[in-house]
């Protein structure tokens, strides 16, 4: 990922703030937060995706009725979206008063704690339990989001900054499938390293989820040593972990440097081999490398405040997509096992059949893994470039459209020859992928420049979470309905086609947006901070490689 932070050199110090030219890259303050938050997400799609692989084994293991159990895999991956409907708004503004450090670190203890209760879950009330439980105490999706705009108000460096969390949901979402289709009823999958009658005997899912466990262990820990506070109110607030994360750095010896002071001057000059912690010979403390202001701590802003015409089609669209994006995710992982086709459709009747392609859950896993390469690969290489050249708003309505075709051809795959129907299934499934490499970002990016000011932020994002968790849980709920039904009447394609029909009223409001202009000069950057945010990045730096993202 180091090609993806460098950013090209700027010379000439303009002093006067509407004079200073733009930035170009990511100063090494914001490459370093910008590492440090992909740490703490990473965990989260590996705990998540983990899940797909091996969810409709654990539901038919709880002696489910097999036409019920793609209902209840629906309900069960919708009770999380549910929660975090719920508790969205709470945690978002939550963020904009105590600060979006601290509850960062909470959502991740959160999810935590309920994967452990999820993978020793030995009914179905009590798996669905632990998953309410998880989004109850996770709202770190629009936090996340709400710490990148701050750090990057930028635009013209948003398509970069705002790839970086989908870019580590691809890379988390590659290794979970493996971690749960491989380490999912280790008992019966690896008899020769675990007996029958021991602990993975009676919770055959426990293994994937204490892996995910240590995970998140790690990721909160780089977090509390590490992550700075963005909120402006909060930033100069003691902070005993990144206190302790500099005592741990000063352990290892380094390349001396010779700074006797932190002022203008040296943030000017910082290039890549300019330390991240700087201390002051004078006191032998390490000063944080932020301008000393005092404590402002300012009162939360409304919750109408962060209501716009613009922001609210936004929502609009970005719940739209989550509905229909996840539960087609969600589904896949069923339609792959579920049983093959008895007997191939009738001449008179060539829409009623139904079957799935009757995989394992490692088969599943290592088929999902895959896609997530993909998606790593398109989303470092393919979505900065092109969304850089054609804008935000146009790279999303191409890439909303490609859902509903996808959708309306997936069920086609299992009547094809038999040659023919993985390569089919599979190419559809990278156009979803790219689709949804492509729209994630883009309406986020649109979202969080529709915002009135920076001070909402974390309230709209709080927003717009709950509402893309509403129609998580929508989808997959409504998803495991159709499917059932499907599944009763014997057609395939209704699911399928039903998921089709939502993905093209989601696609409609998006031609009702515009771009918003960024918060490169917002009311809530003062002119101190846009002074230095210019002149830390007039320095010499590492040139691009060719194969950089930044362009």
């Amino acid at each position: 990922m180091a090609s993806w932070f460098r950013w090209k050199s700027r010379e000439g110090k303009d002093k006067d703030l509407d004079e200073a030219p733009a930035r170009t890259g990511f100063s090494p303050r914001v490459k370093w937060q910008l590492l440090i938050l992909a740490l703490c997400r990473f965990a989260e799609p590996v705990a998540l995706t983990s899940v797909f692989p091996y969810l409709y084994f654990m539901i038919e293991s709880f002696h489910v009725a097999k036409d019920d159990i793609a209902f209840w895999v629906g309900i069960t991956a919708a009770s999380f979206a549910f929660s975090q409907f719920a508790s969205g708004v709470f945690w978002g503004r939550a963020s904009d008063r105590f600060g979006r450090k601290p509850t960062i670190l909470i959502g991740l203890l959160g999810t935590l704690i309920s994967s452990l209760l999820f993978g020793l879950s030995r009914s179905l009330p009590q798996a669905i339990a632990a998953r309410c439980l998880s989004g109850l105490l996770n709202g770190n999706v629009g936090i996340l989001r709400t710490f990148v705009a701050e750090i990057v108000p930028e635009k013209h460096l948003q398509p970069r900054a705002f790839s970086l969390m989908p870019l580590t949901w691809a890379v988390g979402s590659t290794f979970g499938p493996v971690i749960g289709g491989y380490l999912a009823d280790p008992v019966k999958n690896y008899p020769q390293y675990f007996s029958p009658g021991g602990f993975f005997t009676t919770y055959p899912y426990a293994l994937p989820n204490f892996f995910n466990a240590g995970l998140f262990i790690l990721g909160a820990t780089i977090g509390f040593l590490f992550l700075e506070e963005p909120l402006e109110a909060r930033k100069n607030d003691r902070d005993i972990g990144r206190e302790l994360g500099r005592k741990i750095v000063s352990v290892f010896p380094r390349k001396p440097h010779h700074h006797h002071k932190v002022n203008r001057e040296e943030f000017d000059g910082e290039d890549e081999t300019t330390p991240l912690i700087i201390p002051d010979e004078e006191d032998g403390r390490h000063p944080q490398l932020t301008r000393t202001t005092p404590k402002h701590h300012h009162k939360p802003p409304a919750l109408h405040e962060a209501f716009t015409k613009q922001s609210t089609l936004n929502i609009v669209v970005y719940a739209f997509l989550a509905l229909q994006s996840v539960s087609y995710d969600q589904m896949l992982p069923v339609y792959m096992s579920f049983p093959t086709m008895a007997n191939p459709p009738e001449p008179k009747k060539p829409l009623k059949y139904f079957g799935g392609f009757g995989l394992r859950s490692s088969e599943i896993g290592s088929i999902l893994s895959a896609f997530g390469f993909f998606a790593m690969f398109s989303q470092f290489f393919i979505f900065p470039p092109i969304t850089s050249r054609y804008g935000s708003l146009k790279c999303l309505q191409v890439s909303l459209g490609l859902f509903p075709l996808v959708y309306f051809l997936s069920p086609f795959a299992v009547i094809l020859k038999e040659e023919f129907r993985r390569p089919f299934l599979y190419g559809l499934v990278s156009i979803k992928s790219i689709g949804g490499i492509f729209s994630f970002p883009c309406i986020t990016i649109l979202l969080t420049n529709s915002a009135p000011s920076l001070r909402v932020l974390g309230t709209l994002n709080g927003i717009a979470t709950a509402m893309a968790a509403l129609g998580r849980a929508l989808g997959p709920t409504v998803g495991g309905v159709a499917f059932s039904y499907g599944q009763k009447i014997d057609y395939l394609v209704f699911p399928f086609w039903f998921m089709g029909c939502l993905a093209l009223i989601g696609w409609l409001p998006s031609f009702t947006l515009v771009e918003g202009k960024g918060f490169a000069r917002d009311e809530g950057i003062t002119e101190e901070q846009a002074v230095e945010t210019a002149s830390s990045t007039q320095s010499t730096v590492v040139s691009e490689s060719s194969s950089s993202l930044s362009r």
